[in-house]
This record gives structure tokens, sequence and C-alpha cells, in this order.
């Protein structure tokens, strides 16, 4: 239409723009019978003298609830709802002009365009709705076949008259009418001019807000509040507070957006368009259960209800994926809820096309390639397109659908037909091409001008179709020469995502440089994210999102990215970086969609993530496990992983769920490279040999993807690891040949410089370096694999020729050619690499011998000490281009870290936190103080990072987790009591990410179960220090819950059945772990120590030396071996384990665990001089060492092993030596505090031992000032640890010493009561001896007996031990005294 079109508007020109029109009946059309039971019109059909409403200078204004609801299916364009909402108001008032003119309205935005004509023209004169009425005339004129020039004119004429004259009635109409047309402009205006005339007019004020609210203007849409205000006042207008809670929706504030809903459902609850606004709001909030919910409760009101029809399809395609073949009823579930909404569209807007396309595009955006719906949709479109078939748009979306379906032909006829519908637009752009004029009557002047943005959109992307699908088809120079006049037409339109996405799709079609189109590529995600920019998750948003889109972005970067998997240590390739953000959006909002989720596993796995690709593939395969991608990726990852037996197992699974897996070549290369590592080369050659056989696809014009066929990338690695094959199978001259005629046959391809890499590693296993360093130099900065070149060059000089200079010159270069942070950042990796090296002399075994190590040269220790500061100026460089990076930020403070500056990493984390706002970074920063043990100021960190709103999206809520539980950490260690309330707050915030994550992050449910758990454990843990088994258990349960098959923390629990002797639960536990290969072992031990506990003593001994005879150097398993045996008094069995541990190795007698069991055997045997000479060679070691010196304290201090304070059976006779006895005594402590000084204790646990011996040491020496500091020594030890069996121990001895005899025989009382405990079982004897010699010395030999039975029944040891003796002698003194002690009671 031309700007002569908006004629009808008083106050200058508009730009209404036509839509395209079928020939309009010449008569008038039958009237459809209006339905007054409708269910949308429930509510108006009961509101009845209620649609009158205040007055305005005399004359009616209705505003009222179905006025509200005619206005909002006016500006949602549900043209027949409008018409039949009109109706069913006429029935009760039949000459009710507004009625009667929305009626009219709806008509002529259906095209009756005659029909609209004459119910205008018997309302034109009543003077509410003269004004919009002839507007409307206007309109619909300029809109027939054949222009009426003279009813044209006298309209315009009326139309002057009429605004002279005009009500505020009729202006506000006027104004209605301009703003549901589309002309804000201009509606604004009459609004005002109203507002003028008729002040306090409140539904004016609504209406301007509404006005303000679509224009699409931000800043006016923010000033759209103050009207609505104004407008609603106290009333309950319910026009102005489904406006107010748009405004509210558009500025994300959701929650006050449901209150004002809320509002609206309380008054008028069956009022359809606030419950569907609801249902929108639930979705922006992203609550998609009670979405689903409020659309199910809408089609209890409304069967057919389009919206809710809309939502439940995209909720099914979206988020629950039922989409494969795995089940049939899970197909119809998906499929009958686009079938659903095709219904409704047809039934209840039956001629609205452009509807229709915009409440079916966002179904056919989320059905991926899915053919069952992509039939229905592209059916339903189809009938649309025939039934309006000038409508172009409806013809591109057909073309659209078709290169979804992989029908390139008939996508490229629909294009073609979109074009033919619109030679006038095409005429007028290729004017703007051109420059110039084109023949005439071919395009009307300032035709590409009145176009509407939407249109224009239209008409470019029907050729950007023509020229996508010659590029898929192959015609690449056809398509070039089409995309260079689309440019040169989009230079004044404005640039297309589409279109500079077709640029870089050609460019890598035709291999012009990787760099220019990975940037064409960014440049189209850029253009693409910011037309979606504030939009609400809702059908719009995923509409824009166009998934299928970004994945064909994500696959072309994917050409450009390593295809191994990431190193330790490497630095993540940044287009891998920018694909995972391409692809989280859509696997956020659509985790249903197995395309972008396979992507991002493949991301994932290259990335070197590869337990989270892992999770990923897992949820890809439960929404299809016939995909054959899927199945490969998983091989991949075992593989890379080591793993060869899941790999095959995996690749016959995957045969097992699509016998087409076998088809794919990379199903045998997968395969031949796991017999390849395996070591069976000759089969992997046999299957290489026969992949290579299949046809190679070449890079011609026109070629077919059909049948298993090998790209040429694939036969390139194919060959290449045939090469290795050979090579590792000793066929080198085979092996070369092969390699040879690889060159010659991938010469001037994109994958020549690739092979060049990949055999520099067979050249280098020859040890030709320098040919390998020459091939790698021959590859130049602007060819492929130029980085990948340089990287392996660098890695040759210094792991081969150690010349750290060349190996920085290597980063350099890259910093040279190819500029930008990710090169930096590789140069200040290198740099501390360098810094790593100097600190870990271990990696330069094999320097040349004679030669100096480089931190001992003198000018090299000078620079090894400068290395972090040029990698932190580095860095500092990368930051500054990309001050937005995360990773550099933190990379910066880690080097501080490296350089072992821990002020300067403090003061930076602290300045960027303050500059940026990087939250993230408080953890790093109070990771760092927590080192440094300021928990202080550790704790103030956590807590500022911890003080902000609540936080609703899942990284905030993860980052917090994070925060609370270093904030536990920080109080474990000086604020024990503030532990378990800061981790039950991190388990409530996880708690909450695991119920979303399922629904919007489902491939994150694995590594967030675990971090659950993990929290879980830590309470266990903590419980267990405190010694609270019951809730240690129950958090161990909790993690199970998580957890199900950790066996970890399953044999956590068994240990803390067993400590509670609760003996059924731990063997039932044990049972399940001794099942497994993996924890079979640890699972025997403890099912051994059941046994033991049980008094099944054979049993016990049986499955220890099922251990050993497996794995003899087990010395955990021999420790625990001989103190059972020495329980059982079968001492003698043990040097034959020693022997079948000698056999191992001839290294295993200097092994620290053999030694400290041979010194705890002579101990035992009453050797203490065999023992300590043992147990010295034990005691310099990381894991026996502390355990060692503990023992060699004890022996020091008691070499016989005597019960310290018992006197109640010691041989009276006075002693003979008992000077030499002191002074053996006295040496005996100097040397246990000597040893003690070794002692260096490495958690609370071992300080708290190290305390405790060195009070034993000071009680050795019988000295009363010694007893009473080692007394209170004790003391404190006890109040730390009330149940401390060792403390406890101590102090009765401590007590006995200083005649304090009521006290010890109290404490030792108390550990009467204690249940035996293998771990404590030493301890709990010897104060259970103590105690029967207090008892017997009081005559209490009834309660001596007791304790004496109960250490027999744990310890059956003879022999020389001195202990066992005392037993013996105890027992026999009881026996002479039998009848005496008969009588006696068992109470003290």
């Amino acid at each position: 239409m031309s700007s002569n079109d908006s004629s009808f508007m008083v106050r200058g020109p508009g730009a209404v723009r036509p839509l395209p029109r079928s020939s309009p009946p010449l008569t008038r059309r039958p009237r459809a019978r209006l339905l007054s039971c409708h269910p949308l019109l429930s509510s108006a059909t009961s509101v009845g003298p209620a649609l009158s409403s205040p007055t305005l200078s005399g004359k009616r204004v209705f505003s009222s609830e179905p006025q509200a609801g005619i206005i909002y299916y006016s500006q949602e364009k549900y043209f027949r709802h409008v018409q039949q909402a009109a109706a069913v108001g006429l029935e009760k008032f039949s000459n009710d002009p507004v009625l009667q003119f929305f009626k009219a309205y709806g008509v002529l935005k259906e095209e009756h365009i005659q029909d609209a004509i004459a119910d205008l023209e018997s309302i034109r004169h009543h003077p509410d709705v003269s004004l919009c009425s002839t507007m409307a005339l206007l309109y619909a004129h300029k809109r027939c076949e054949t222009i009426d020039q003279e009813a044209i004119q006298e309209l315009e004429c009326s139309l002057k008259e009429i605004h002279k004259t005009a009500s505020g009635t009729a202006l506000y109409y006027a104004g209605l009418f301009l703003w549901l047309v589309g002309h804000h402009d201009r509606a604004e205006e009459y609004i005002n001019y109203m507002l003028q005339v008729s002040r306090g007019f409140r539904e004016g004020y609504v209406l301007r807000g509404w006005v303000d609210l679509t224009s699409g203007k931000p800043y006016t849409a923010k000033k759209a509040i103050n009207y609505l205000e104004q407008g609603i006042q106290d009333t309950k207008d319910v026009l102005g507070l489904m406006g107010k809670a748009m405004y509210f929706m558009m500025q994300q504030s959701y929650s006050e957006a449901l209150e004002v809903v809320n509002q609206i459902t309380v008054t008028s609850g069956s009022f359809l368009p606030a419950l569907i606004l609801k249902m929108q709001l639930f979705l922006a909030r992203q609550d998609w259960e009670q979405a689903v919910e409020m659309g199910h409760r809408i089609l209890e009101k409304d069967e057919s209800n389009i919206d809710a029809c809309q939502i439940l399809a995209v909720h099914e395609l979206a988020r629950e994926g039922n989409m494969t073949t795995v089940s049939y009823l899970k197909i119809q579930k998906a499929t009958n809820h686009v079938r659903n909404l095709i219904k409704a569209l047809e039934t209840r807007e039956p001629q609205n096309p452009s509807l229709h396309l915009k409440k079916i595009l966002v179904v056919s955006r989320l059905c991926g390639s899915h053919q069952v719906i992509l039939g229905l949709v592209c059916s339903f479109i189809e009938r649309t397109f025939m039934a309006t078939h000038s409508y172009a748009h409806v013809a591109t979306e057909l073309g659209y659908l078709f290169i979804l379906k992989n029908q390139v032909e008939k996508a490229l006829l629909w294009y073609s037909e979109a074009m033919r519908l619109d030679k006038d637009s095409m005429a007028a752009l290729i004017g703007v091409c051109r420059r110039g004029r084109a023949p005439e009557g071919c395009w009307e002047p300032n035709r590409v001008a009145s176009m509407g943005p939407e249109e224009t959109c239209w008409k470019t992307s029907s050729l950007e179709g023509i020229i996508w699908c010659h590029i898929l088809e192959g015609h690449l120079e056809e398509a070039e020469h089409q995309l260079e006049f689309l440019k040169e037409v989009q230079r004044s339109l404005g640039k297309s995502e589409v279109l500079v996405f077709l640029q870089a799709l050609l460019m890598s079609k035709k291999h012009n440089g990787e760099q220019e189109a990975a940037a064409l590529l960014k440049e189209a995600v850029e253009l693409h994210f910011s037309g979606m920019r504030g939009l609400p998750l809702g059908s719009e948003y995923l509409e824009k999102l166009d998934p299928h889109f970004l994945v064909c972005i994500a696959k072309e970067y994917l050409l450009f990215c390593p295809k191994q998997p990431r190193f330790p240590g490497q630095i993540v390739s940044p287009l891998l970086q920018q694909v995972a953000v391409i692809l989280n959006p859509v696997v956020k909002a659509a985790p249903a969609l197995i395309d972008p989720l396979y992507l991002m596993a493949q991301v994932r796995y290259y990335s070197g993530e590869l337990e989270n690709a892992q999770s990923t593939l897992q949820r890809c395969l439960e929404l299809d496990p016939t995909s054959v991608d899927a199945h490969l990726l998983m091989c991949q990852i075992y593989l890379a992983q080591g793993n060869f037996g899941m790999c095959f197992h995996c690749l016959e699974l995957g045969v097992s769920h699509n016998f087409q897996v076998r088809d794919h070549p990379l199903y045998h290369l997968i395969k031949a490279r796991a017999l390849n590592k395996a070591g069976d080369y000759p089969e992997a050659i046999k299957t290489l040999k026969m992949v290579i056989k299949l046809p190679a696809l070449k890079k011609e014009e026109g070629r077919k993807l059909l049948g298993p066929s090998v790209q040429p990338s694939q036969r390139a690695s194919i060959l290449l690891e045939l090469v290795e094959a050979l090579r590792l199978n000793g066929e080198l001259h085979e092996a070369t040949k092969v390699m040879q005629d690889t060159i010659s046959e991938f010469s001037g391809t994109p994958e020549e410089n690739h092979i060049t890499i990949a055999i520099v590693d067979l050249v280098l296993s020859k040890d030709n370096v320098d040919m390998a360093l020459t091939m790698l130099r021959n590859i130049t900065p602007k060819q492929s694999g130029y980085m990948e070149a340089r990287e392996k060059m660098a890695n040759i000089y210094l792991q081969t020729l150690r010349d750290r200079h060349l190996y920085i010159g290597c980063y350099r270069e890259l910093c040279e050619h190819l500029p930008g942070p990710h090169t930096s950042l590789l140069l200040g990796d290198a740099f501390m690499s360098i810094l790593e090296v100097s600190e870990r002399p271990h990696n330069f075994a094999k320097w040349p011998p004679g030669s100096l190590l480089p931190w001992e040269r003198r000018e090299d220790q000078r620079r090894f000490f400068h290395e972090p500061e040029k990698a932190l100026e580095v860095y500092d460089e990368a930051y500054r281009q990309n001050p937005q990076d995360a990773s550099l930020a933190s990379r910066i403070g880690q080097a501080f870290v490296k350089a072992h500056q821990y002020t300067e990493a403090t003061e930076y984390y602290e300045a960027a936190q303050k500059i940026n706002g990087q939250d993230f970074l408080c953890c790093d920063l109070a990771e760092l103080i927590l080192k440094l043990k300021k928990f202080d100021k550790a704790e103030k960190v956590l807590k500022q990072a911890l003080e902000h709103d609540v936080v609703q999206d899942i990284p905030a809520m993860m980052n917090n987790v994070k925060c609370l539980l270093l904030l536990a950490k920080v109080y474990k260690s000086y604020k024990k009591e503030a532990v378990i309330e800061t981790l039950k707050k991190a388990l409530d915030l996880q708690s909450r990410i695991l119920k979303r994550v399922p629904l919007e992050q489902p491939e994150m449910i694995p590594s967030q179960k675990q971090l659950a758990a993990s929290i879980c454990i830590q309470f266990a843990e903590h419980y267990l220090a405190e010694k609270e088994y019951d809730k240690a258990a129950q958090s161990y349960q909790d993690a199970l819950s998580y957890l199900p098959t950790d066996n970890k923390v399953m044999l956590e629990l068994a240990q803390l059945y067993l400590l509670q002797g609760h003996l059924d639960l731990c063997e039932q536990h044990c049972a399940i772990l001794m099942q497994t290969d993996q924890n079979r072992e640890t699972a025997s031990v403890l099912m051994a120590d059941l046994m033991f506990r049980k008094q099944e003593h054979d049993a016990a001994i049986n499955l220890y030396h099922q251990v050993l005879e497996k794995v003899p150097d087990n010395f955990l398993v021999l420790n625990k071996l001989i103190d059972l045996q020495r329980r059982n008094g079968k001492l003698e069995d043990i040097p034959a384990f020693f022997e079948l541990a000698k056999k191992v190795s001839s290294r295993v007698p200097l092994e620290p665990g053999f030694n400290y069991c041979r010194g705890i055997y002579c101990w035992h045997r009453g050797q203490p001089n065999e023992a300590l000479k043992f147990l010295n060679k034990a005691r310099k070691d990381s894991t026996w060492g502390q355990s060692a010196i503990y023992h060699m304290v004890q022996i020091c201090l008691n070499p016989d092993n005597e019960v310290v304070g018992g006197e109640a059976f010691e041989n009276q006779e006075a002693e003979i030596n008992y000077t030499e006895k002191k002074e053996l005594e006295r040496q005996g402590v100097s040397t246990a505090e000597k040893l003690l000084r070794e002692f260096h204790p490495h958690s609370a646990s071992s300080q708290t031992q190290l305390q405790l011996l060195q009070g034993l040491c000071q009680l050795a020496t019988r000295e009363k000032p010694n007893i009473e500091a080692a007394l209170s020594r004790f003391l404190q030890i006890t109040q730390a640890e009330k149940d401390s069996v060792p403390a406890l121990l101590a102090l009765a001895r401590a007590y006995v010493f200083l005649k304090q005899i009521p006290k010890a025989r109290m404490q030792l009382k108390h550990l009467a009561k204690v249940p035996w405990m293998l771990s404590e079982a030493d301890d709990l004897e010897k104060s259970w001896l103590l105690l029967a010699d207090i008892y017997c010395q009081g005559g209490k030999f009834d309660l001596a007996s007791e304790l004496l039975w109960r250490c027999v029944q744990y310890n059956k040891a003879r022999g020389a031990h001195t202990r066992a003796a005392r037993l013996r002698r105890a027992f026999e003194l009881l026996q002479e005294g039998e009848a005496g002690f008969a009588g006696r009671g068992h109470a003290e």
C-alpha cells in the first residue's frame, strides 16, 4: 500500500501496511452462525446490564470485562473471537454501535471487505463511532481489489468534518482503532487530544497506557505504568489491570505481575485472557509445572483454547521429548498436542492465516527433524496457503520446513513460489541494489520505503532460502552470485543473521579462510541473539531462538575445532567456548531437543569434560536409544578414558538398538582404535582395511550423501590409524608406504595440514626430530592447523630438546600472527609451565648426563624468578582485551598463587571483585585466605558474597552452594557450632537446584546429585567427629538416596554400623559390596572385622587369607591379620605371610608398610628392641610414619606392655635392680621425647594424639609435678573429646599415680560401659585390667571377674606376652577364691 493509504487520518500520513489479499466477493457473504454459548463469552453472558459504563459528555463508553476481552482479542489478532464476543453482546444490546463496530472490524480483518463495508456504513453516522467507522471504511476501501476513488474522496471529506465536532467518546474509539491497526503515533495524538477535551476520562488513560506499552520503544513503555495507574485508580478496571500486569511482565517483575493477575481472577474468575496471561507468567518464571497445570485448567473452561493448546504442545516438544520411536504412546502424546493446536486454529480462527502461522511457528522450530510432527505442520501450512495463496511468507515457511525434512528440491520450489508472489517487492529490491530506475511498471517509487520491517524480512528470507538450498545442493557458484546481490540489497535494509550465516557457510564449503568464516559465524550469532534481548521465556522466545538455526551454526563452528579431547591443563579452544555459548540457551530452554544436546556433548568431549559429556549423552540416549551418533560418541569417550571393555560393550549396545550403527565408518574407526590400544594389531589392521574400501566422498558440486560413505576427514583419520597400527605391528615398510600414499592423496586439501601434524608423531617415534620440526614449520599462519602445529613444535622444544627459549618463541609467534586473548593466554601459560617445570626436577630425569639442570644455573635461576612476572604481564594484556572473561581473571590470581605471591594474589582478587563485580572470584579469594589460615577474613568475604537478593537462575544458585560449602569449611577450623547450620543451607539450596535441573538442564543431574551426596557426607563426617553416630548414619543414608550405587558411601555406612554394633546391617552392606570387583578387598576386610566381632575367628582369618593370597603386599590387611591372630593366640602363623610378601618383589623388605608390620609383630611377640628396629624404618613414610612413631613412643615408655598403674597382682618382692630400672625408664622417656619432635600432625585427631603422647611422657617420669602437668593436659583433651578412650585411660592412670583412686575408678567405670571396638581395643582392654586391679585391691573379685572374662573373650593371646601372663595369673587367683567370692553381689 502506498503512502496515500493513510488518508483516513486527519493529521498527516501513516504507514499502514496492506496484507496480501485474495479477490473479495462483490456480494455480501452469508452470515455465519455465531454461537452465543461459546465458552469464551461465558463471562459476558453473565454480566448483563454491566455492559454499560460511566458516561462521558452524555455519551456511553462501554468499558467492562466483555469489552476488555474484545480489545484483548483484537490486539492479539483473534478476529473470529472478536466477532463472536461482539455477537453475544448484540444479543443483549441489539443496536449497540460499539459492538457493531467491533463485529465489523473482525469481519474486515478476515478480509471479507464488502461485508465489513456494509456493516460499517450502517453505523457510520452514530456520533460515538462515526470517527472510527469512517477511518475503518477508508481502510477497507483501500484494500479492495478495485479501489473506488470517489468513495475514498467522499470519506476523506466526511472524516475532516466529523473530526471538527468529535466528542471525547468518538476520539477514544478512533484512537483505539488506530492502535489496533498498528498506528501507535497517530493513536497517541488522538488519545492526547481526547484527554484534553475530556479530563478525568479513566478509560482514556488506560488506552494511552496500552499504546505506550506496545509501542516497541523501551523508554516509552516505561512511562505506561503512570497512565495505567491513573486510569485504574481505585476501580477494578479489567483492561487497566491487564495492562498493568503486562507492564510488570515486560519489566520482568513476574511476582508483581502475578499479584495483579490474581486481582483479576478473584473478581472475574472466568475471564480467560487473565488465565492465559497467568499461564504465560508462569512460563516466563520458568515454572513449567504450573504453566502446564494452568493450561489444563483453561482447557477445562474452553476445550479448544488456542493458547493453552500451544503451551501444552510446546511443553511436550521442548521439555518432555516424547518424540522418539521407543514408545508408540509417547509419540501419540506429542503429536496429539500438535493436532489439538492445529484443530483449534482451524475451527476457532478459520480465516486467519497470519495467526495460523504465528501460533504454529514455535512448533516448527521445536520439532527438529521429527518426521511425523513435521508432516502435520507441513500439511497444516499447505492448507493455509491453499486458502490464502497470495501470502508469500506462508510459502517461505513451507520452504524452511522442507529444509528441515531434508527435501531441498521441494524447499527450493516453495522459496521460488514466495519470490514469484511478490514480484513488485523484488523489483523494489533490485532498484535499491542498482541505485537507479527500473523499467517502467516494474516497481513503484518509494516502494521499499513503505514496506514494513516484517514484510521486508519475509521478502529477503525467501531469497536467503533459495541461496541456502543452492548451497545444500552444492551449486556454490550460483549461490555466491545471488549472495552478492543480496548483500548489496541489505546494505540499505540492515544485516540479517541468515545472510551472514550463509556467507560463512559458503566460505566454509569453498574452504576460503577458517578465521574469516568463524568471524562471520560469530557475527551471525550476535545478530540472532540481539533480536531476543529482553524477551521472557515463552512461545515468542522459543520461536525466535530457532534451535535448528543455532544447531547449523554450531555444526559449522565444530568443523574448525580440534577433533580430539583436550588434555588436562590445556586451554579450551575459544571456538569450543563459543559453541557452548550458542548451545547453552537452547539446552536450557528446550532440554528435550536431541540435536543441541548431542552437539553440547561433543563440545564437552572436545573440551576434555568427559564425565559431563557422558551425562549429556546419557540424556540423549534416554530421549532416543536408537541415535547412532550418540552411541558412537559414547564409545569415543570410553576410548579416551582408556576403558576399552566398555568401549566394545557400547559398540555392541549401539548395534543392538540400531543395526545401522555398523554401516557408519566411525563405528569401524573407533573399533580399530580400541583394538590398537588393547594390543590386537592384526584385527585392527583388518578392520581398517575393510572400511577403507568404502567409497570416499570428494568435495564436488552436486554430491549426495547416500549410503555408508566416508567423509574425507574421516578417511584421513582412518588412514592415519592404519599407519599407526602397521607401525605397532612391526610392519614399518607397509606403514611408510601408506603414509606416503596418504600425503599424496590429500595434498592440496583442507586435511593436508592435519595429516602432517598427525604424521609428526610417527616421525618422532623414529627419533627424527629435525624432520618433524621441518614438517611443522612448513604450515603457515594462513593455513588451517597453524595453531596446533605451533603448539606441537613448542612441546618438542620443551620435552625433547629442553630449549625453553624456542619453546616460548613458538607462543610469541602465535601472538604475533594470531593476536587475541586466546593466544595471549597460551603465552602466559607457557611462562607458567616453565615455572612449574623449575619446581619439579623429576621431569628432567632424562637430562643429558654431565650438564647442569636449569635450576642449577645462576642465570636460569634469575630467569625463573622473573617468569611469573612475565606471565602476569601477558595475562593482564589478555584481560584488557577481554575484561568480561571470567577465566582470565581467575587465572591471573592463580598465577600469583603459583608464584607464592600470596599478598599480591589477595590484593588482586579484592580489586578485581570491586571493579568488575565478579562474584565468582570470591570463592578463589576465600580459598586463598583459608589456606593462609585467616579464618575471620575468609568468613567476611564469603558472607559478603552471599549478601544479595534471592537468586533464581541455576548458575547463581550453584555459586551460592559453593560459597556455603567453603564457609562450612572455614567454620570447621574455628566455629564448629556453625558448621551444621551452614551445611543445612547449602543442602536446602542444592535441593532446589535438583528440583529444577531435570526440567532445565537434565544433563547436569548426575553432577548435581553427586554434589548433594557430598554435602550429606560432610554432615556425616561432622557427626562422626562429634560421636553422634545415629545422625551420621542417617546422613550416609541420605547420601545414598542421591547415589544409590556409590560403594564408597556404602562402605562408610557399613563401617559405622559395625562401630554402632548393628552387625546385621553391617553384614548386609558388606555382602552387597563384595559382589563388585572394585570393592571386594575392602569389603572382605570389613567383613573379617565383623566376623571377629561376632566371635567367628576362623571365618575372619579365612577372609584375610583370601585377600593376602591375591595381594600379598597389601600391608593394611596384613597389619589387621597380625592383630587378629595375636588376639586369637596364633601369632606363629604370621611369618608365612611375610615370606609370601617377599616373593612379590625384591624391594618388599624395604617397603615402609612391610617394616611396620614386622615391627608390630615383634612387639606382640615380646621383642621390643626388634620392634623398634623395624618401626624405625617406617617412621619417615607419609602413610605409615605417624603410626610408627606412635608405637615407638609407646614401646619406649612401656617396653613390656604392662598395665600402667596396676598393683593388684604385682610381686611384692623388692626390686633387686631398682636403680638400673629407673635409668632405663629415664632413657626411654628421653628417646620418646626425641621421637615426638618428628611427629608433625596433619589433622585435628593427630594433634590430639601428639598431646596425648606428650602427656604420657610426663606421666612416665613418675614425678609429681610432671604427673600434675600431664593430668592437666589430659583434662583439656577430655573436655574437647568427652568420649576419647585413650584420653580417659591416661587420665585414670594419672589419678592412680596421684593416689586419687576414686577419681580413677570413676573414669574407668565410664570406659567399662563403652562397647568394644577393634580400633580402640587395646586401650579398652588396658582400662578393664586396670579397673580389675582396683576392684581386686578393694576385694571386689566378682566385679573384677566380669572384666577379666571380657578381656579373655576378645584376647586369647598366650606365651611370653606380659599382659597375657597377668591374665592367666588373675584367673588362677579367681579360681582359688571362687567359693569365697560366690556370695558377693555384683553392685559396688
